[in-house]
């Protein structure tokens, strides 16, 4: 009797899971035909070139994982096959357009700002050793004259 209520379950949670697979499909389906109706030319018109490079990725990455996860559904292993390959490409290319726009947002060395602190410094440097060079000097002078 607990055999039949396990296999009951497991039919129960199986079915549970069917419906959601197939509600999520069905979700999918619905964005893809919206997706259909968006002309892309007029879209990435007025984005930037890294706006751009981002959504191009992000709309590859989202078919090579429908396509992976269609190779899952059909008992294939998708590790074998090449979609990995694509599926790692395209990783590497938005770590790539990471690593740009972290470049962009670095701050930047204010050059000129940056040789007048150093040319100051230098100049008081100077001074300092001028105006030693010079107390020197004077204490000399007047333990020369004290004698």
């Amino acid at each position: 009797m607990t055999k039949k209520r396990q296999d009951m379950s497991l039919s129960e949670a199986a079915k549970d899971q069917l419906t959601s697979v197939e509600t999520s499909l069905s979700d999918l389906d619905k964005f893809v035909e919206e997706l259909e109706r968006v002309d892309y030319d007029q879209v990435t018109s007025q984005l930037g070139p890294e706006d751009k490079a981002r959504l191009d990725l992000t709309i590859l990455y989202a078919v090579n994982s429908l396509y992976w996860m269609l190779q899952r559904s059909q008992g294939n292993d998708p590790q074998k096959h090449g979609i990995r390959g694509e599926i790692e490409r395209i990783r590497e290319r938005m770590v790539q357009l990471k690593q740009v726009q972290d470049r962009a947002k670095r701050p930047r060395l204010d050059t000129p700002a940056t040789e007048r602190i150093v040319r100051h410094e230098l100049n008081l440097q100077k001074k300092k050793k001028m105006k030693t060079a010079k107390e020197e000097n004077w204490e000399n002078e007047r333990k020369e004259g004290e004698s």
